[in-house]
């Protein structure tokens, strides 16, 4: 899909990008209010209004470079119920509510479509950019290098002895994943290209 010489295909991609992001920011602010720490919600982020979510930096990283971010939803970690999984908790939310929506648009939408037609026209390729952008989100969060998601549960299960690479890795791993996405880009894809790659094929198998 060539987003870049159809306006009005890039103005889908826009679209789809705004609401996987809303409701994965929407997402941690919920789990969050629901464990006890009402940060987000009192800073207005318990919403899925896409301009209480954008980073504008982030987003046109997402619309040029294929990867990019929301603003962070402020938690208050001390205010959280089970002070070690919480956070962990609160994190995991992002990722899964970018899978459920992925599939909500692989069952629902594949069965909307077979129904009232439409299989090659625009609400197809929208479906399309839905559930790629969510899939990626989800894949690309899961990923235990701070400050993506999937670092809350790395540091909630390191034990105990090993928390100074906790300490390590908070200030150390945005550089660390700055660097693995040039040397990414750098040698057309060979880190998360290939993740991606074996994760989508692993995904369509199941999805049929």
């Amino acid at each position: 899909m060539n987003f870049f010489s159809d306006p009005f295909l890039f103005g889908l991609w826009i679209l789809a990008i705004l609401l996987s992001l809303s409701v994965h920011e929407f997402s941690h602010a919920a789990v969050a209010k629901l464990l006890g720490d009402d940060t987000a919600e009192r800073a207005g982020r318990l919403t899925l209004n896409p301009l209480a979510h954008v980073d504008m930096v982030g987003m046109l990283m997402l619309v040029f470079a294929g990867f990019g971010w929301g603003r962070p939803v402020p938690i208050d970690e001390r205010a959280l119920r089970y002070q070690r999984f919480g956070p962990a908790f609160v994190a995991a939310a992002g990722p899964l509510s970018n899978l459920l929506f992925a599939l909500g648009i692989a069952f629902i939408g594949g069965g909307f479509l077979a129904r009232f037609g439409g299989a090659d026209g625009p609400l197809l390729e929208f479906f399309q950019m839905l559930l790629v952008m969510n899939l990626g989100l989800m894949l690309f969060n899961l990923i235990p290098i701070p400050p993506l998601d999937g670092s809350k549960w790395l540091y909630a299960l390191l034990p105990d002895r090993l928390w100074g690479w906790k300490v390590f890795l908070e200030s150390r791993g945005p550089l660390l994943l700055l660097g693995l996405l040039f040397v990414d880009r750098l040698f057309g894809g060979v880190i998360f290209g290939t993740f991606f790659a074996f994760a989508f094929r692993g995904i369509a198998r199941l999805l049929g």
